[in-house]
């Protein structure tokens, strides 16, 4: 059996970085949709500046340099993976592999593509013939078992009946249905509990839709019925709704891979029914989905042709839209909590204008500037629910922001910390970062007040994982950037920096762990 082209691996916490293969193309991990939306502004919102702000850094402290702790086997005995779970998930050079939670039990999946729930699940698409995808499916498997245990299949016997009778099909001469359904876009996707799978199929007619598989009752539903087809953007926090887009004129791009489209509306849709809302018709220009702010609503940018990013909208599933930021906005994080955002806009011919660092506290709707002046604008930013914090990433250091937009701290030459579950450690490294303004190798480890405790370890690595109970981080050792990764999986315990061997050729890089 052959697999179908290479497919990112979007996890609810995590979403990884793929390649291209030759056409047809693969879904995406991260996807971010994009699709035409109309110019919505009608005014530009009021910008208030904060009063001038001088920052005075943290002390750096010197940390006391000591050799890397020698690595010791672990004893993880070659076992099953166990039923209990939890599994930690990861891929190979060539395939998916999982381990139990003291490292025993490697066990490969037999695919390199495919998207994870939370509660174990996989699912791929594939086929046996990529030139003449009339076979295209979706197979799901579920942990500890490493074999499929449900297909389903994603074209009509018509369709596919349509790909069998025609000599020298193509994906490019296909359609919008075909491409709809093959599209490198993301057309899978978990619902934040692990429960529901949602999914681009053209199972009931000649039109694309959104399907969504019940894991509890076996069952799959119809979500939609229209003659455009759905592009997915993404669930709601409470895994209750599924923003997606109505798209018309699907197109191959110049690279042979990547499928374009036009859109004519944004819609929500209820995961277990067919209650369809639309939010938005769309006349122009490309929608990507920023974040959510809570459950109703989320943030979007508009971006024009090859511009950046521009046009900053808050929209709620009730049909109601909100101009925020007319400028360039590259990043937007939010925290769902509190409703609070940050985001970053910089300067463009087109809109020379309002470049700079902002937030827009609490469930308001008025950015308020940040003063950043002797920093730029960050080149990262995130929100940490374990912390309770935005982290902005400049070349000088990391930045601690609350919600209300005060500056907590700046701690000099790091980049994005990676909280432990419970809150009390964060560990911070160079991956995700510019490795000309952060180019240190090696692990530290802070306390949550952001005080430097010690050195984990000086190799570059790739970013960690911590154990669920913070008691461990897991790590790929990776070489320096662009010369790839390290075989070996080890544990650091915390805080006393003492390593042991996982694996000595496993090859995993490490993505999240799993529960069933």
């Amino acid at each position: 059996m052959k697999r179908f082209w290479p497919f990112c691996i979007p996890f609810v916490f995590l979403i990884a970085a793929c390649g291209s293969k030759p056409t047809p193309s693969a879904p995406t991990p991260t996807p971010k949709n994009t699709v035409e939306l109309p110019d919505l502004w009608t005014s530009t919102p009021t910008i208030t500046p904060t009063p001038t702000v001088t920052f005075t850094p943290t002390p750096t402290v010197t940390p006391t340099v000591t050799p890397t702790p020698t690595i010791t086997p672990f004893p993880a005995p070659e076992t099953a993976l166990v039923a209990s779970g939890p599994w930690l998930v990861g891929t190979t050079d060539l395939e998916f592999a999982a381990i139990n939670i003291d490292g025993s039990g490697l066990t490969s999946l037999h695919t390199d593509e495919g998207v994870w729930s939370t509660r174990g699940w996989l699912a791929t698409r594939y086929t046996e013939d990529f030139n003449s995808p009339s076979d295209v499916s979706i197979q799901l498997l579920k942990l500890p078992s490493s074999t499929p245990e449900i297909e389903i299949r994603l074209l009509s016997d018509e369709l596919a009946e349509q790909i069998e009778n025609t000599e020298g099909w193509e994906l490019q001469s296909g359609g919008d249905t075909y491409q709809a359904v093959l599209s490198s876009r993301q057309t899978m996707i978990w619902s934040p509990d692990g429960r529901y799978l949602v999914f681009v199929a053209a199972i009931d007619s000649n039109y694309a839709d959104l399907y969504v598989y019940d894991t509890e009752r076996d069952r799959i539903l119809r979500m939609t019925d229209e003659k455009s087809q759905p592009v997915i953007l993404g669930f709601s926090p409470d895994g209750k709704w599924v923003v997606y887009m109505e798209a018309v004129d699907f197109w191959i791009g110049e690279d042979g891979v990547t499928t374009n489209f036009s859109s004519v509306a944004v819609r929500s849709a209820y995961v277990t029914s067919r209650w369809v809302k639309k939010m938005t018709d769309i006349e122009y220009g490309t929608q990507v989905l920023g974040a959510w702010r809570s459950s109703t609503e989320f943030l979007m940018t508009t971006k024009i042709g090859a511009d950046l990013p521009a046009n900053l909208q808050l929209v709620n599933i009730n049909n109601r839209v909100t101009d925020i930021f007319p400028n360039n906005v590259t990043q937007v994080v939010t925290d769902p909590q509190s409703g609070a955002f940050v985001f970053v806009s910089v300067s463009t011919q087109i809109n020379p204008e309002g470049q700079g660092f902002y937030i827009v506290p609490s469930r308001g709707t008025t950015p308020i500037q940040l003063d950043t002046r002797g920093l730029g604008l960050p080149s990262l930013l995130t929100w940490s629910p374990e912390t309770g914090y935005f982290y902005a990433t400049f070349a000088q250091g990391l930045m601690v922001i609350d919600t209300s937009g005060e500056v907590i701290d700046i701690i000099e030459g790091e980049c994005i910390p990676l909280p432990s579950p419970d809150g009390r450690w964060l560990v911070m490294g160079p991956w995700d970062c510019d490795p000309k303004a952060h180019p240190a190798p090696g692990l530290r480890l802070f306390d949550a007040n952001g005080t430097f405790v010690r050195e984990l370890t000086t190799e570059y690595v790739a970013k960690p994982v911590w154990s669920p109970d913070s008691a461990n981080l897991i790590i790929n050792g990776q070489r320096p950037p662009g010369e790839g990764y390290f075989s070996e999986l080890r544990y650091i315990t915390v805080p006393t920096g003492e390593t042991f061997l996982i694996h000595p050729s496993a090859g995993v890089s490490i993505f999240a762990w799993v529960q069933p």
